[in-house]
This record gives structure tokens, sequence and C-alpha cells, in this order.
């Protein structure tokens, strides 16, 4: 039977390691907390109200924080952050909602993680205006060491999976005349890759050519897509050489069908174009990318 200077303990330590995980996650309600801490809801739910009757808990812009957030994260070991941001981020990635106010108390909490830096990413595009999300995105490319360039091909990056086109070329502007021979080539194959879809095949085949066949890789399929839409057999041949083998990978060699199916089409062989088509639509499809 637990005395009552050990329920005292108890009762302590369950109301620091709540007060620590709504400095660090700036969590939305008791149902949330209760997904990383090992108590039932109603209990949390319990001490969250006692907390606000205290003046040490509130509420602000749908979310819960605490005035003491600075003095509890200093006061807390590296290895409890660390543990809390895992658990937030292992949250995020079986669903959880990525909310901005959970991103930026993340990272002024102290989370460098990779994990983290992508969600930023993907927030600061999605809510433009919002100052601490932008100000949290660059305090973690800041701490990681990434540069602005490396930053802005991460942010180009994530527009060319949303789809937003002038974002990608918007973003990937800059980096094409003044990145590094590197973040040059990545931003020409993501900015050639919106022109494709955009139909401006002479732009997308230009950023090609600067790449070049040693660096173009898997990417030498949309190239060859390039090539053929302006009735370029031989320039898409070439395309289709500096890609190499098979590759080992469902994305290399479903490009790769994409790639030899359309060339099969210039050939007059349709049904073989159509097999190879339909196999890298198979392939890519799982992949998101057909």
């Amino acid at each position: 039977m637990s005395t009552p200077r050990q329920l005292a303990t108890d009762r302590d330590f369950a109301r620091r390691t709540l007060l620590l995980h709504i400095a660090v996650t700036a969590p939305y309600d008791a149902a949330e907390l209760s997904r990383r801490i090992s108590r039932p809801q109603q209990a949390i739910h319990e001490d969250i109200e006692t907390l606000m009757d205290e003046g040490v808990v509130h509420l602000y812009d749908a979310a819960l924080r605490t005035s003491s957030a600075a003095r509890i994260i200093a006061e807390a070991s590296r290895e409890e952050l660390r543990d809390i941001h895992g658990q937030a981020l292992a949250d995020f990635a079986s669903g959880g909602a990525a909310r901005p106010a959970v991103l930026v108390a993340l990272a002024e909490s102290g989370c460098d993680d990779e994990a983290l830096i992508h969600l930023l990413v993907r927030a600061a595009s999605e809510h433009p205006d919002d100052a601490a999300v932008a100000g949290a995105l660059s305090l973690v490319a800041r701490v990681r060491g990434m540069s602005d360039a490396e930053l802005r091909l991460m942010r180009a990056t994530d527009a060319a999976a949303r789809g937003s086109l002038d974002s990608v070329l918007s973003l990937t502007e800059t980096l094409l005349a003044d990145a590094s021979p590197e973040i040059q080539a990545r931003a020409a194959l993501l900015a050639a890759g919106a022109h494709i879809q955009a139909n401006r095949l002479d732009r997308a085949e230009a950023l090609y050519r600067h790449v070049g066949p040693e660096r173009i890789g898997i990417h030498g399929a949309w190239a060859v897509v390039a090539a053929v839409g302006r009735g370029g057999r031989a320039e898409a041949e070439a395309w289709r050489a500096a890609m190499g083998a098979d590759g080992l990978t469902s994305l290399a060699a479903g490009l790769t069908d994409a790639a030899d199916g359309l060339l099969r089409s210039l050939d007059g062989n349709g049904d073989g174009a159509l097999d190879m088509l339909a196999r890298s639509v198979s392939t890519l499809g799982p992949l998101g990318r057909a």
C-alpha cells in the first residue's frame, strides 16, 4: 500500500511530466496527451483542469500552453526532451495532426530532427503568413547547418511533391543562377519536371541538357518524354542510353519502362509500347508517381 509520502511524490512526478509535455509539444487536449503519456485520458483531463484553475496552464491559439515553458524545458534533461520529441514525431508519422503550434513548440524546445524540418517546410507552404512557423523553420535549418540554398531546394522539392508548379519555378530560379553545381543540378531537374507538366518541353530540354547525361540518372526518363514530345528521336535515344540498365529500385524500374515504352511507340510497336507503359504505371502507382 502506498504511503502518503509516496502518493505525494507520484502526484508531483505526474504533474511535472504533464507540464513538460505541454511545454514541449503545445498539445490540443488530453486525448492528444494520452497518446504520449501512459495515463488515462480522464486523469490527464482532470489534472489539466486543476492546472488551469491554478493559472499554470492556459489555452492559446487552440493549444495548451504554460507560461513557465522556458524554465520547465531548461530544467529537463536532454534525454527527457529527446524522448518527448520522438514520441511527438512518431505520433505524426502514424497520422497525428502536425499542427503549426506543435511544430513551433518542438523547434523552440531544441528538436532538430530531420523529420521536423520536413514537417516545417510543409507547414510554411500551407501557412505562408505564419511568422512563428517561418521562424521555427529558420531556427531548425540553422541548427542543422543548412545553407539558404539547401533550405530553398528542400522547399522546392516539397512544392514539387504538392504539384505547386509556380512555387517550384519561383524557388528554383535563384538556385539555377547562384547555387553550387550540385544544388544547381538538382534545382534544374525540379524545374524541368515543372516545365514538362506545363507542356513547356523546349525549356525542360534546355534544363536537362544543362544537367548533362553524366548526371541525369533515372531523370533521363523525363528527358525522353521532352525529346519525344518535340520530335527528337535521336535525343530521346541518347537520354535513354544515359539512364543505363534497369535500376534496382521500383522507381528506377518504372521510369525505365516508361522511357522504353515511349521509344517503342515511335517504332510503330503499339502492343509492345502499351505493355511497357502499363508495367510502368503498375510499378509507379503504389509509389505515387504514376
